[in-house]
């Protein structure tokens, strides 16, 4: 619980540095993901009434910011 509690602080005092949580050891890596199904994946958690990490994170970007994470995190 700690652990996770380190990483959602984290997460929250750096913005959406995807990798604090997506570095292949908590998370899958994001390179796995085209930028496609990163930026599919980010729309469906932002519609979400869920009260999970990624929801919450997502709702607060703006669909321009969800693009260029796509873009910057995503498989090339």
């Amino acid at each position: 619980m700690k652990k996770f509690l380190v990483l959602l602080a984290s997460v929250y005092a750096f913005g959406a540095n995807c990798v604090v949580c997506h570095n292949g050891m908590y998370k899958p890596s994001l390179s796995n993901y085209t930028a496609q199904e990163i930026k599919t994946a980010l729309l469906k958690y932002r519609k979400s009434n869920s009260d999970d990490v990624m929801t919450k994170i997502a709702q607060k970007l703006s669909t321009q910011e969800i693009e260029k994470l796509a873009k910057q995190y995503g498989k090339k």
